[in-house]
């Protein structure tokens, strides 16, 4: 999986055996020190955690300031560093506003998606594969509407079995954050700057002339990872600290200075479930996620709680920290820290699980993240996970995302830049040559059963597009590996009228240096790609008519 995490990630770390520094996700670290945090990593350093500028690093044990998945004050999401550089693709189309309803099978062969928008109904066909990627809460929905979970269940819904998964929507796991809230002796804190229009306008303009400050960094600037119960071999806890204190997360801050020790059990064994509460898709699914409910959970929360209290006790935070709000001095025995942990532990929003991947009775999907029993159909989100990660699962959920996204395209009938195979021929979109292959393209058949256009001449078992080896225009030379290989594959949209392709082909996109195989072309301009498919272009079809 590392080698999924490095091409993830544009790290300011630099690039390194663990890290990448080109990757679309970028991820920052905090420039500035806090001296509240400054005085938490010193009472951290004072119990013998020691420091760190990096948690994904050789050694996650430590104390330090987060990475962010920042990047000059913005967020780095997911959609900014994947979607949004797609979204000049031909091939992509984006809709907002709609709610997924059911997936449409043909047999056990997944072949659609329904959806509603704005008061009408909707389906978007597919030409290859559906991809389930809604989380751990909405996906295993999906596939109980869809027919696909607990026969049992199903039934009491009313929902027509597809294939019986009995695994579907349970497993579910979740980061239980425990939150200790400290009055702070001076005016240092975010609650501070966020009480004042003088203390807002100055974190503001932080922002707006140096993207640094409060909002450049959002809650929680440090955290730390160690050992609290005995028999741990590596950290079983996870810290937040927050500069700031509120009641609940995302509410008003106090008014008075404060600050936040969130702790977290990073493997928890209790295991909850999701599961459709009715065949209408826009009733919410119940979720129960069985906090606490193994004994391991409970005693890991008590002696988290408990080290809590010893790192704010440290002589480096005595001149900060001037009393405990929650849980308060009367909360003393470990049945009292129990019941706070029952009381006011809240989710940290890292839900896993519930369509995990596995070979047993109890697996939804496979080492493929191919749904089992099922055609065409993948889950590729957090709920595949068999056991929570022992940290963030953001990272980790685009790292799936990344893995799914080689091993789909791996699969793609894709023929290399065989040595010794070039065909003299211009560029598509050049002279009589490119009208010549453009009729060749629209007299392509379509088989009904799988609904792939197959073209004409077309190398056998390559449906849907079709590779053709192209020599460089410029190049006087033709010889052995000097070629492009560039893949015409026609989206789902093509129109198909008695067993042809319509006429509606309008253009040719074609990448300039796209290679099927690295270690098969030795084409100047080629570069390794980790992706067989990266840089290859498709037809473009215009106007797009559903068949």
């Amino acid at each position: 999986m590392l080698p999924c995490f490095i091409r993830a990630e544009s790290n300011d770390l630099g690039r390194g055996p663990l890290h990448g520094n080109s990757g679309p996700l970028k991820v920052s670290s905090i420039g500035q020190e806090h001296e509240l945090m400054e005085a938490i990593i010193a009472a951290g350093e004072s119990l013998g955690i020691p420091r760190t500028v990096d948690f994904n690093g050789p050694q996650q044990e430590g104390v330090g300031y987060y990475q962010l998945t920042t990047h000059r004050g913005w967020r780095s999401s997911s959609a900014t560093g994947y979607l949004q550089p797609a979204r000049r693709r031909g091939n992509l189309r984006v809709l907002t506003g709609a709610q997924v309803t059911r997936i449409r099978f043909a047999g056990r062969h997944a072949r659609a998606i329904e959806y509603r928008r704005g008061g009408s109904e909707g389906s978007a066909l597919a030409g290859g594969e559906v991809i389930l990627a809604a989380g751990a809460v909405h996906s295993p929905q999906l596939l109980e509407l869809s027919g696909v979970g607990d026969a049992a269940r199903l039934g009491t819904l009313g929902i027509p079995v597809i294939r019986h998964l009995p695994g579907v929507g349970e497993n579910l796991q979740d980061h239980l954050q425990l939150r200790l809230m400290y009055r702070v002796a001076t005016p240092i804190t975010t609650n501070d700057d966020l009480r004042t229009l003088t203390g807002k306008a100055r974190i503001g303009l932080q922002w707006l002339l140096r993207r640094s400050g409060p909002l450049a960094i959002g809650i929680n600037q440090g955290g730390l990872f160690t050992r609290v119960l005995p028999e741990s071999h590596s950290p079983d806890v996870q810290f937040h600290f927050a500069t700031l204190s509120a009641d609940q997360a995302g509410g008003q801050p106090h008014p008075w200075s404060g600050c936040t020790f969130s702790v977290c059990q990073l493997r928890p064994e209790s295991r909850g479930s999701v599961h459709a509460r009715s065949p209408d898709p826009l009733t919410p699914p119940a979720i129960r996620p069985g906090y606490l409910t193994a004994e391991l959970d409970q005693r890991t929360a008590v002696a988290g709680l408990r080290f809590a209290r010893r790192l704010a006790s440290a002589s480096a935070l005595q001149a900060y920290l001037s009393e405990e709000y929650r849980p308060g001095k009367a909360a003393r025995s470990d049945e009292d820290l129990l019941q706070f942990a029952r009381d006011y532990g809240v989710t940290i929003f890292h839900p896993v699980g519930s369509c995990r991947m596995g070979s047993d009775e109890m697996a939804v999907v496979d080492q493929q993240l191919r749904v089992h029993g099922l055609a065409g159909l993948r889950v590729v989100d957090a709920s595949i996970m068999p056991t929570l990660v022992s940290g963030n699962t953001n990272a980790p959920t685009i790292m799936i995302a990344e893995k799914a996204a080689e091993m789909i395209l791996a699969a793609l009938p894709l023929e290399p830049c065989w040595p010794g195979s070039i065909r003299r021929q211009p560029r598509p979109g050049s002279g009589a040559d490119s009208s010549q292959r453009l009729a060749q393209l629209t007299e392509a058949t379509a088989t009904e059963d799988d609904r792939y256009a197959h073209l004409v001449g077309g190398p056998p078992g390559l449906q849907g597009q079709e590779v053709i080896d192209l020599v460089d225009e410029n190049d006087d030379q033709a010889r052995p590996g000097r070629n492009l290989a560039v893949a015409l594959a026609f989206p789902a949209t093509i129109p198909v009228v008695d067993g042809r392709v319509a006429p509606a082909l309008q253009k040719i996109a074609v990448a300039p240096h796209a290679v099927a195989a690295d270690d098969q072309c030795d084409h100047d301009d080629c570069t390794p790609h980790t992706s067989r498919m990266e840089g290859f272009a498709g037809i473009a079809v215009s106007p797009p008519v559903s068949r």
